[in-house]
């Protein structure tokens, strides 16, 4: 599955330092992707274990949105 807001979503882990074995975003959600969301998940307690344990970070919902939409005016992220 190829998409433009994959791709966007792991730059975003990229630069934040969720994902290191990649050289440039990818546009599909393999698992380097689902790896370095479930990092930014956990390091922001966006889940609860159970969650963890359940999506292993293939759930990109609500939550997780807010939170990064959040931090988008952080003058930390240049997008």
């Amino acid at each position: 599955y190829h998409n433009n807001e994959v791709a966007h979503l792991c730059d975003r882990l990229m630069q934040e330092g969720f994902i290191s074995d990649l050289k440039a975003p990818i546009p599909h959600y393999g698992p380097e992707v689902a790896r370095g969301l479930r990092n930014y998940q956990r390091e922001y307690k966006l889940v609860n274990w159970i969650q963890d344990m359940w999506y292993k970070g293939h759930y990109f919902g609500p939550r997780t949105i807010a939170h990064m939409n959040a931090q988008a005016n952080n003058p930390k992220y240049p997008w």
